[in-house]
């Protein structure tokens, strides 16, 4: 597949600000040295000042503190439940393509049944039989997630079969395995990466979603979703504290989203059907 360079500006500037996210939710001890956990009610919804950069809460706590630590719950979990998604759907879907007519039935139809249910639906649903934590929004969002990539791996790996130089590697008596890793992944790589980057951000939106629904992390820490729903009785005496963890979410899904266009661009993918 040849490359254009359209995308590249794109792809960059999307990864740069994700870098930065990132690295400054892991330094958060070092950027902010205040206590996201300490509350003083002399100084509650103080605005953005020299004292606190971004204001304080209701409770006098400080808001870049909380943004910062609650960043890595939604931002390391967010990711790795797009990760775990992602590889539970790809391996799925490529032992669906792989397999006879039987096979492909069977594993296709299970990941129907999982497509059948709405995914943020069964999020709130797994998440409330399960109780609050990490690890449970993780394995919950991983599998509301992996029967769509299950779809679109065994599609794209469909497509990559009928083409002329795997018939012709086929043909040669080149082994399934090797095949597969040097002639039909490569070629799936592409599509994958853009929807990736795009799931990613509706990942981290959805686990936003349940911290605003209460089934997230847990108070008193703190976590993007948490921090909104908490700043609802104050929108009009103290903006900031919707803006600072919403202005958060936006970069991210902005990051991501910029990085599957220029993707998309780079790659020049015009369609694909499966996304």
């Amino acid at each position: 597949m040849a490359e254009h360079p359209a995308g590249s500006g794109r792809v960059w500037a999307g990864a740069l600000l994700l870098i930065l996210l990132a690295g400054a939710v892991l330094a958060a001890p070092w950027l902010c040295g205040q206590d996201p956990l300490r509350m003083d009610l002399g100084a509650r919804l103080q605005p953005p000042g020299p004292a606190h950069w971004l204001g304080t809460d209701q409770l006098g706590r400080d808001q870049l503190a909380r943004l910062l630590h609650g960043g890595r719950v939604s931002l390391m979990a967010g990711l790795a439940a797009s990760g775990a998604a992602l590889l539970l759907g790809l391996a799925w879907g490529v032992a669906a393509g792989l397999t006879g007519r039987t096979g492909d039935f069977i594993l296709m139809r299970a990941a129907d049944v999982g497509l059948a249910f709405p995914g943020l639906l069964l999020a709130l649903v797994l998440v409330g039989v399960w109780q609050g934590g990490v690890w449970t929004l993780v394995v919950a969002l991983a599998l509301t997630g992996w029967a769509w990539w299950a779809r679109l791996a065994r599609g794209l790996l469909r497509e990559a079969q009928g083409r002329e130089f795997v018939l012709g590697g086929r043909a040669l008596g080149v082994g399934p395995w090797r095949l597969l890793a040097n002639y039909l992944l490569p070629q799936m790589w592409p599509p994958l990466a853009v929807a990736a980057a795009m799931k990613t951000g509706w990942i981290i939106v959805a686990l936003s979603a349940l911290g605003y629904l209460g089934l997230g992390i847990q108070p008193p820490a703190p976590e993007w979703g948490a921090m909104l729903q908490q700043s609802r009785l104050y929108m009009s005496r103290a903006p900031w504290l919707m803006l600072v963890p919403g202005g958060a979410v936006f970069l991210v899904v902005l990051a991501c989203n910029l990085i599957a266009e220029g993707l998309r661009r780079r790659w020049q993918i015009r369609e694909v059907r499966w996304l």
